[in-house]
């Protein structure tokens, strides 16, 4: 149910920024966070020895299943 971003997606996504552009392919993970402000669920990009957090994706509930929202 919960909705999934690729690795390949996160990685291409934090090599457009300045402060991760070198991260090895293999120091990047994904996680999920439950978002009671927005009401929804946020994919993360993080890079094992770097403090910084980039959202990917944000994910609200339709009475079904999870959807990409603009918000």
């Amino acid at each position: 149910m919960l909705p999934q971003v690729s690795i390949d997606d996160a990685y291409n996504r934090l090599m457009t920024m300045e402060d991760t552009k070198n991260a090895k392919k293999e120091d990047v993970w994904i996680e999920t966070q439950v978002s009671k402000d927005r009401n929804g669920l946020s994919s993360l990009a993080r890079v094992k020895g770097n403090e910084s957090i980039t959202l990917l994706k944000f994910f609200k509930w339709n009475g079904e299943k999870f959807v990409e929202s603009e918000e």
